[in-house]
């Protein structure tokens, strides 16, 4: 009697599992191509250094999505990586908004970037964080195709948050 209920039991709970997984988008694979940059990219935000562990980065990112939410800037939230030493934990960021035209008085604390690359390797992620890609599988696909290319891949990233679902990720290429 005990049996039957343990198999249904665990029927339910992968099939559960399983309709999740599909719902958050884990079944969706990135899709990876080399693109023509749309020409100079702007940003404004804060510059980070230091620890991934710290709480700053999500103050800043924070920062910056009340700027988006309560329309004091429109853009896109955007981190740029410059690259990081992962035996020493270490991380440098650009964390804020991609604008199209930087706005007559920049936030406090805030600078300006530009970046003005010819082609980018772009990856556009559509599932759910939870679910999506760890970002080191991401480097991979990106390098795989920037090899294709005959190029090599740089340190530097480019994070777009589209929309909660819809993340890309961009590596300026010559």
């Amino acid at each position: 009697m005990k049996r039957p209920l343990i198999v249904i039991t665990l029927i339910i709970t992968a099939t559960l599992i399983i309709w999740i997984y599909y719902t958050l988008g884990g079944f969706e694979k990135p899709q990876v191509e080399i693109v023509q940059s749309p020409g100079k990219y702007l940003f404004i935000g804060e510059h980070f250094k230091g620890s991934y562990k710290s709480e700053d980065i999500g103050n800043l990112f924070n920062k910056a999505r009340d700027l988006l939410e309560n329309g004091t800037v429109s853009g896109y939230l955007t981190i740029i990586n410059y690259g990081s030493d992962v035996q020493a934990e270490k991380i440098s960021q650009f964390v804020g908004i991609l604008v199209t035209q930087l706005p007559e008085t920049l936030p406090i604390g805030y600078t300006a970037e530009e970046i003005n690359p010819s082609k980018v390797v772009r990856i556009r992620i559509t599932s759910h964080n939870l679910v999506m890609p760890k970002p080191k599988k991401i480097r991979e696909l990106a390098a795989d195709k920037a090899k294709t290319a005959g190029t090599i891949l740089p340190d530097n990233s480019i994070e777009i948050y589209k929309s909660p679902r819809e993340l890309l990720i961009e590596y300026p290429i010559e």
